[in-house]
């Protein structure tokens, strides 16, 4: 049954690489699933806990249900209330959504905790490949920056692999920008990919409603310009200035889509996030803040060092394990591009656009949320795939590193 999967994967690799041929297809696809695989061996040998196997035991178990009980399999799918006889170890809503997925993938593994995660993967890879193949089309000059940021760097081929809901919450991401890249540089969508999109945003919105909340934020002013510049003079004469005041608007109509996002709470789940991760978290493996509490001022007080933190901490001489060396030496990169291109920030300005201020502020705004609120440097590395594909690319295009490597011209 194994090598039946192996082959159905296989297949449908084959038959999304036929019509595109990119030499890089199958190296990126092994990689991928590799990395999938790796994630599950490092939790079950060397943590001997984790996250990946709870989820995959808890849809084992919900698999097993559906098999006994098969009459109660849309209760089952659409309903939380599970009886106490399933008793599922995660009950959070969030991990509920990707317990369910995983469940309806063991339906068919036949309970393989090795199969299901390549097949994760595999989902993970595609969305992937196709948002690397549309900005490598629309921005051809830059193809071996998207490639390197999007189906390169290893900690978000890591945690953006397997039986973890980094891995369906980056392909739901990677999904919704593919498909708002094509529309709005093509200017039009059909009613399919629409529809596909909203399936995406909705997964992305089940798995990781804060990651949703600031890309639909920076999204819609984008869009909203785009459409108003040849119609409304003083937007066509002032876009940037014109993008911040509907970023304003979009996020006032984001906060009240869901509960955590409302003003009157938002500050006060972020502080207690903070507070519960430091609880748990030895103290050298952590972020430290002033006087942290759920206020504006002492929010933006921290925000520098928490955007800092978030995107280059932790340093090398922070790290205290295998994964945490691994994901600093990658800071270290980022910290180099950074300041690189700080220096060349003169040639840059005249550059950015619209699309430019929505990549930088949605860096900026979910680094921030995600270091404040979880300011544990395991868990951090793990949420921050969020932006960092975005980040990589961003400071790779405007560097321009890549085009003095000799082997990469």
């Amino acid at each position: 049954m194994s090598l039946l999967h192996i082959v159905i994967i296989g297949t449908l690799a084959f038959l999304f690489w036929r019509g595109q041929r990119d030499r890089f297809f199958w190296p990126a696809l092994v990689i991928k699933l590799s990395a999938g695989l790796s994630l599950g061996l490092l939790y079950q040998y060397y943590y001997q806990a984790g996250d990946t196997w709870i989820f995959f035991h808890d849809a084992e178990k919900l698999a097993n249900a559906i098999i006994d009980q098969p009459k109660n399999i849309f209760h089952f799918f659409w309903n939380d209330d599970f009886s106490p006889e399933l008793a599922l170890v995660n009950d959070q809503p969030r991990s509920l959504f990707l317990i369910k997925a995983v469940a309806i993938l063991n339906l068919l593994t036949g309970n393989n905790y090795w199969i299901t995660s390549l097949y994760l993967s595999t989902i993970s890879f595609f969305t992937s490949w196709m948002l690397y193949r549309t900005m490598a089309n629309q921005f051809p000059d830059l193809q071996k920056e998207v490639a390197l940021s999007i189906l390169c760097i290893p900690s978000i081929l890591f945690w953006g692999s397997g039986i973890i809901k980094e891995s369906l919450a980056i392909a739901a991401l990677f999904g919704v920008t593919t498909l708002f890249i094509s529309w709005y540089y093509r200017r039009s969508a059909t009613v399919f990919s629409m529809i596909v999109g909203l399936f995406f945003f909705w997964i992305l919105w089940n798995l990781k409603y804060y990651w949703a909340g600031v890309w639909l934020a920076v999204v819609v002013p984008t869009k909203v310009i785009q459409i108003l510049k040849n119609r409304l003079g003083w937007v066509n004469s002032n876009p940037k200035w014109s993008w911040f005041l509907f970023l304003l608007l979009a996020l006032s109509l984001v906060s009240i889509i869901h509960p955590n996002f409302y003003y009157d709470r938002l500050l006060l789940v972020i502080v207690e996030n903070h507070y519960a991760y430091l609880k748990l978290s030895n103290s050298g493996e952590a972020i430290h803040f002033y006087k942290l509490e759920p206020s504006f001022l002492n929010i933006i007080i921290n925000s520098p060092w928490a955007f800092f933190s978030g995107v280059f901490r932790p340093f090398l001489f922070e790290a205290t394990n295998l994964l945490q060396i691994g994901a600093s030496i990658e800071n270290l990169f980022l910290l180099v591009l950074f300041i690189w291109t700080i220096i060349r920030i003169k040639k840059i300005l005249p550059q950015i656009t619209e699309l430019h201020l929505a990549l930088i502020t949605y860096i900026i705004l979910l680094s921030i949320f995600l270091t404040l609120s979880t300011p544990n440097f395991g868990s951090l590395s793990r949420f921050k795939i969020g932006f960092t594909p975005f980040l990589w690319l961003g400071l790779l295009s405007a560097s321009r590193v890549l085009k003095n490597i000799p082997f990469l011209k």
